[in-house]
């Protein structure tokens, strides 16, 4: 796991930092039905055309976006150090 960037974020519960970090994930991912209702993976672009109108966590969407507007999805930069 690579850290990428914190933000202060003011929606939800915050004022909080939150933390972007990108993984690689080796093997399939096994969510507990109690906790996670759906789960799956999606592309950049499938991403884009749902972030407005899904539920997302707080933050969820800021955090999509300043990944997103930062380049890291698209192998532009290098994470930052930790």
């Amino acid at each position: 796991m690579h850290f990428l960037f914190k933000f202060l974020c003011r929606k939800g519960i915050g004022p909080i930092w939150l933390g972007v970090h990108e993984a690689v994930v080796p093997e399939a991912l096994i969510p507990d039905s109690g906790e996670i209702g759906w789960q799956d993976w999606m592309t950049v672009a499938e991403l884009r055309e749902v972030v407005d109108e899904w539920r997302f966590v707080p933050g969820g969407r800021e955090a999509l976006r300043q990944y997103l507007e930062s380049g890291f999805g698209n192998g532009a930069r290098e994470p930052a150090a930790e």
